[in-house]
């Protein structure tokens, strides 16, 4: 049996609606720093190695883990986040500003549109994310993957055998993942006893101690 983790990287300034330029430097707000420290506290257990995606936000939210056990990560290019958008003509826009763009792109339910020349398309994606998915078996049994939460939803897609060739899956995969959300810190299980076979567990103990308050109220 192995078992692989992976992160979404804490809350950041473009979570908490902030405007945005490089998707690769959007940094962590202060939640998301004392996000990333605490769940350093919480990961009881050193991983046999740590992959991160080389965006700023996952790179600082394994840092402290990263400190605690004395591991030196290495970079993951394929790993970063979905570029939705061409930074190049949203720069300065808030999320608020954004958004009806980012819904125009899924609404278009074309896995080879590009909203600009510095973007990607969804076809992209689903072929970044399958090369790394292709080479999991590769990974050291305990390894822990820091990276992005639409990225790491399409890895889970794609393990449960969705489709992602046409305007269709795509669109199903959109509602899918629009409504199973992945929070900031959440840490999942891959399981795997038979190559290229993995099953997928939420760790709630602790999406819990990092966002439940005694009211049982998310604080994102």
């Amino acid at each position: 049996m192995k078992t692989i983790f992976i992160v979404r990287h804490g809350q950041s300034t473009a979570n908490a609606g902030q405007a945005s330029n490089n998707p690769a430097l959007i940094p962590l707000t202060a939640t998301g720093v004392q996000q990333a420290s605490d769940l350093a506290q919480l990961l009881h257990w050193r991983a046999s190695s740590v992959i991160t995606s080389h965006y700023e936000r996952a790179k600082d939210t394994a840092q402290p883990y990263c400190d605690r056990w004395q591991i030196e990560p290495t970079r993951e290019p394929l790993l970063h986040e979905f570029v939705t958008l061409s930074p190049a003509l949203v720069k300065d826009q808030d999320m608020a500003t954004r958004m009806p763009q980012v819904n125009d792109f899924w609404a278009r339910a074309d896995v080879n549109y590009r909203h600009g020349a510095d973007s990607e398309s969804f076809a992209d994606l689903s072929q970044r994310v399958a090369r790394v998915r292709q080479t999991l078996d590769q990974y050291q049994d305990g390894s822990m993957l820091f990276g992005h939460g639409l990225w790491f939803a399409l890895l889970i897609w794609q393990m449960q055998g969705f489709s992602t060739d046409d305007g269709h899956a795509m669109q199903a995969f959109r509602r899918w993942q629009l409504a199973l959300p992945m929070s900031n810190c959440a840490v999942y299980r891959l399981r795997s006893s038979v190559p290229g076979e993995w099953s997928v567990q939420f760790d709630d103990a602790i999406y819990r101690a990092l966002h439940l308050t005694n009211s049982d109220a998310p604080r994102e």
